[in-house]
């Protein structure tokens, strides 16, 4: 080989290319047609979904090809005449029938009666297989192909006419319990790594104290774009998709710590190891989905589940999955680590891989990467206790407060106002009302004493809080909670609540912002620790709620070029008691994601208050207009 290279590099020096003008037109006709064939024969292997033998003669891949074949027909013609045999039973004795759909029922995991789930089978085997169901099945919308004969549908749609024109090809994903979720199939999975090297001398990136105290956790968000301009599958497969790929290189030249390695809770190695990128299609239509969305399928778009057990160390600080519904529409799902993003750095962000998807550079946004000068770390100070964020299995639920609840809740602070509780804000009251009725479900499954507290955290952004003000685009967890305490059994009222969020979060001012910067900024979190610490003695871990704002963020302003979001999920991170406040798309409403323990949720669910002023799980769909 190394001989051939030296030789060819002598003869290009020596100009002796005028040599091929004595190859007879047969020889090189011949010599290229041959090259066409071996090359073509050499991608059967994609086609036939079977190991094809490497070689650069044509005839032990034709042999290799077809004993593939043979195989895969010989395995088709078996699976075709059991399943007529099976089919003939079930007909011509009725008693034997049900013994056959239980058998195959076993073999298929919890498959309907009518349904029939194939395994993964190579192609041929799949196009057998599924003539021999068509002509012997009763219901023939209840074949259901493996993704083998799925890859080929999208990429040749001919195929599904050729088997029958209303044939439902689909891709069952399942759970571990074997319950059906979400009708999906991935297509690709790659990293995407910065257009540009990230330069030497920014390839650590130090985290800030607040990164570093903060839990490692994902939290995964979903965009919901619909398909405006109803282009087809294939373009918005290759294009759109295409074009949120390349706009993402692009921007993480400018965000490249996104495209690095989480090594600790101090630093990031920006090594352009790239964003986990994965393409996914879903079988349904986008308004099918979000007809009635329910939590457990829309976690089924994400990249991999939330969990809390250090995720991010070694791992990928961003994943992506671009879901992609039979209508065109998108499910973006962004699923980014808690150690170094927070609710205003994820919305910076997705605002400028939008802008840069729309090809609008006035518009991007860069990115302020200074939050480590501002709140250095330090290793000598530990993490927030880590029973606080138990992870236990949360049941979720989503309920919604329309304007007129809203309006309903602020006239009755205003009616027993106090001095803390005028003008409240939308986060103030919603959060008010759930603690309220997560604190008596929480005193309803355990023991309360009389003096038995149980806490609100409530995270905000400290970037506006400031003074002057810290830039909204400050990358990182530029975050910190207020915390306020009722007694459940002392049984207060609403109002009082109200005011307990707005005292909480006042101390949380421009004074309060300022003794938390530089190394004097260690001696205040010191002293917050110590005071979690001596609140959690008092009290049972699981007897607090967390509560997180991302509301006025204006998400449903973003636009990738072919529509803003008609909805956007904010998923559970992985901590049981958890309340995560989202603007409605339409009418200034509330959406509340509420997760509890199963015993709790059963109460709250049931909570007379909170069903005054909420609808429990309504459809999306219902805001759009």
């Amino acid at each position: 080989m190394v001989r051939n290279r030296i030789l060819e590099c002598i003869m290009g020096l020596l100009r002796l290319g005028w040599l091929v003008r004595f190859i007879s037109h047969y020889v090189i006709s011949g010599f290229t047609t041959a090259s066409a064939i071996l090359i073509a024969l050499s991608q059967a292997k994609y086609f036939l979904e079977y190991s094809v033998v490497r070689s650069s003669e044509i005839i032990p891949l034709v042999k290799s090809i077809i004993s593939v074949f043979m195989a895969s027909f010989c395995d088709g013609v078996d699976y075709s005449c059991n399943y007529a045999d099976h089919e003939a039973i079930g007909k011509t004795r009725k008693n034997l029938r049900s013994a056959v759909n239980h058998e195959s029922g076993a073999k298929t995991g919890s498959c309907h009666d009518d349904d029939i789930l194939l395994q993964e089978d190579p192609l041929w085997t799949t196009i057998l297989t599924a003539f021999s169901m068509l002509i012997y099945t009763e219901d023939k919308h209840a074949v259901v192909l493996p993704s083998s004969a799925h890859s080929v549908c999208s990429q040749y749609p001919a195929f599904i006419f050729i088997l029958r024109p209303p044939l439902c090809y689909r891709v069952l994903k399942q759970d571990e319990n074997n319950t059906k979720l979400v009708d999906l199939e991935i297509i690709s999975t790659g990293n995407i790594k910065p257009a540009y090297p990230t330069p030497g001398h920014l390839r650590t990136f130090n985290l800030s104290i607040i990164d570093q105290l903060f839990f490692d956790s994902d939290t995964p968000t979903i965009l919901f774009l619909p398909n405006t301009d109803n282009i087809c599958l294939s373009d918005v497969i290759t294009i759109r998709s295409g074009r949120l790929k390349e706009s993402l290189s692009e921007l993480l030249t400018l965000y490249y710590p996104f495209a690095g390695e989480i090594m600790n809770n101090f630093h990031i190695e920006c090594n352009d190891r790239g964003v986990y990128f994965v393409e996914a299609l879903v079988n349904q239509t986008l308004e099918e989905f979000l007809h009635q969305p329910d939590d457990q399928k829309v976690k089924e778009l994400i990249p991999k589940h939330p969990t809390t057990k250090e995720p991010s160390l070694g791992n990928y600080a961003i994943s992506v999955q671009v879901n992609i519904f039979n209508c065109g529409g998108i499910g973006l799902c962004t699923n980014l680590s808690h150690k170094i993003v927070d609710g205003t750095t994820y919305f910076t962000f997705m605002k400028a891989w939008a802008a840069a998807a729309r090809s609008d550079s006035s518009a991007i946004i860069s990115p302020c990467l200074v939050a480590s000068d501002i709140f250095p770390n330090n290793p000598f100070i530990k993490q927030w206790p880590s029973k606080l964020w138990t992870t236990k299995l949360p049941c979720t639920k989503r309920f919604v407060f329309d304007s007129m609840g809203l309006a309903s809740l602020k006239a009755e602070s205003l009616s027993n106002a106090t001095p803390a509780s005028r003008g409240l804000t939308r986060t103030e009251v919603t959060a008010a009302v759930v603690w309220k009725a997560a604190a008596k479900a929480a005193s309803t499954v355990r023991p309360f004493s009389p003096d038995s507290p149980h806490a609100l955290f409530t995270f905000v952004n400290l970037r506006k809080r400031a003074s002057p003000p810290l830039p909204n685009e400050l990358i990182g967890n530029v975050i910190s909670a207020g915390t306020a305490i009722c007694f459940p059994n002392k049984q207060p009222d609403l109002a009082t609540l109200m005011g307990e969020v707005r005292e909480s979060l006042s101390k949380l001012n421009s004074d309060y912002v300022e003794s938390l910067k530089r190394e004097k900024g260690h001696e205040t979190f010191i002293g917050f620790q110590k005071m979690i610490s001596d609140l959690i003695e008092k009290m049972d871990e699981e007897d607090c709620l967390f509560a997180t704002s991302l509301l006025n963020a204006g998400i449903y302003q973003i636009d990738f070029g072919w529509g803003k979001p008609i909805w956007f999920y904010h998923v559970n991170p992985g901590c049981s008691r958890i309340v995560s406040l989202n603007d409605v798309k339409k009418g200034g409403g509330v959406e509340a994601i509420v997760s509890l323990s199963q015993e709790e949720m059963e109460i709250f669910e049931r909570d007379p208050e909170v069903l005054s002023y909420a609808t429990v799980n309504p459809s999306p769909l219902k805001f759009l207009n």
